[in-house]
């Protein structure tokens, strides 16, 4: 599911694209994961969480489904929960 605010800059050599540039981070929907552990706070374990644009990544484990997300496009990384 794209963004339709999402603005992209393309680098174009001779008509083709050649170069994208992602913005610094992503808001992003959880739409699947594993329920949250009671008592989960920060740590070093994480979970797989599937995302509204399909896409799936770690993220911890006090993430639910329906949560915001900001998430690095161009490494794939959980960044923060989006205020």
């Amino acid at each position: 599911m794209a963004d339709p605010g999402l603005r992209l800059q393309v680098e174009f050599y001779e008509g083709a694209p050649i170069g994208i540039e992602m913005p610094p981070s992503l808001e992003l929907t959880v739409v699947e994961t594993e329920p949250a552990m009671k008592g989960a706070t920060i740590s070093n374990v994480n979970k797989p969480a599937k995302l509204e644009n399909g896409a799936t990544i770690t993220v911890p484990p006090f993430i639910n489904e329906g949560d915001r997300i900001r998430v690095d496009p161009s490494e794939g990384r959980y960044i923060e929960r989006a205020k």
